[in-house]
């Protein structure tokens, strides 16, 4: 995970025994020694990893679960908020995608890519519900 990937508000996961999940507060780049180095929240950006976006966190984010329909072996799981539409075709271990404006697909692993899109495309924060746990 890079640095410019990441945008004030994002979930990450700590890569230690805790695997606690935070939201991004900071993002620095370091000075002197440490030019070359990334800081989120006062930790080293290499000590973060990031989070799989799954059906859980979907649900955490809003996003309402259409019933699923299957299409061969394949079975579609489409979740909603307003316009925008993320939707996992569930074979094995595959990535959700977000369907765009104009039928553009693109392939979505993970929780801060998904808060990214959502804001590029709506200008707006991806919300989360008050009773959300994220450990």
């Amino acid at each position: 995970m890079k640095a410019q990937e990441l945008r004030i508000g994002n979930f990450i996961r700590w890569e230690d025994d805790s695997n606690e999940i935070i939201q991004v507060e900071s993002i620095e780049k370091g000075k002197e020694e440490t030019k070359d180095m990334y800081f989120v929240n006062g930790g080293w950006i290499e000590d973060f990893i990031p989070v799989p976006l799954t059906q859980e966190w979907l649900l955490k984010f809003g996003f309402e679960k259409e019933e699923a329909e299957a299409i061969g072996i394949a079975v579609w799981d489409e979740f909603y908020i307003g316009d925008f539409q993320v939707s996992n075709h569930g074979v094995g271990l595959t990535p959700y995608h977000l369907i765009a404006y104009q039928g553009r697909v693109i392939n979505i692993y993970y929780v801060h890519e998904l808060q990214n899109l959502y804001f590029c495309i709506t200008r707006e924060e991806l919300p989360v519900l008050e009773s959300s746990k994220f450990n």
